[in-house]
């Protein structure tokens, strides 16, 4: 088996799996994922197993191929594992309480992007999950729930100040435009008053000039 060989592979796969000993996770996930492989259901008194298979396989942090894994083999233990998790959490939800079955309907009604429609749709779930316990709600998917929870409330946010910062730029233009109107108003006043004194020192050099 596949164990087997990244144990005690040949004598040139000395250094690989010398290198190995150090992967644990790695070794451990494969055992427990051939072993799981000869189930024939997926029962909840695998459930122990699953999860330390699922737990070991995160924590993996060496390239499988590394030590002579083939690719299509490595994926079929990941699916593998990852489906008999799935397995269980149906299990678990078929045997819980009535609030989890019907939440869970729920988010398999759940559209892929938000839209007004959704909204009662959106609190219901939401009134459920703060009656659930955490190991209750930790057996459903939430992911699309959370991003089209977040989608509704930058919705909220945009209705409760539909201009955003568009009043802060109102302000600021109409302060600028107060104080363009003040400049124009005193720039006129100066020119005014120039052309008034221009005009009275013409008058008097011109008077002058008669005498």
């Amino acid at each position: 088996s596949i164990v087997y060989q990244v144990y005690f592979g040949s004598v040139e796969d000395a250094e690989r799996n010398t290198y190995l000993a150090k992967e644990q996770n790695l070794i451990k996930f494969l055992e427990l994922a051939e072993e799981i492989k000869t189930y024939e259901q997926i029962l909840i008194k695998h459930a122990d197993i699953v999860k330390t298979a699922l737990t070991c396989l995160r924590a993996v942090k060496q390239d499988p191929s590394f030590f002579g894994i083939n690719a299509e083999y490595w994926n079929e233990l990941v699916e593998l594992v990852e489906k008999a998790q799935a397995d269980i959490d149906n299990i678990k939800i078929n045997n819980s309480r009535k609030i989890v079955k019907d939440t869970n309907e729920l988010l398999k009604q759940l559209p892929n992007q938000f839209d007004v429609s959704i909204i009662d749709l959106l609190n219901q779930i939401k009134a459920n999950l703060s009656d659930m316990k955490d190991d209750e709600e930790s057996l459903l998917d939430l992911a699309t729930y959370n991003k089209l929870n977040s989608q509704y409330e930058e919705y909220l946010a945009n209705q409760n100040n539909p201009g955003g910062n568009n009043n802060t730029d109102t302000s600021t233009n109409g302060n600028n435009n107060l104080v363009t109107i003040i400049i124009v108003a005193v720039a006129t006043i100066v020119l005014a008053a120039g052309v008034v004194g221009g005009y009275v020192i013409y008058r008097k050099k011109k008077v002058g000039g008669g005498r």
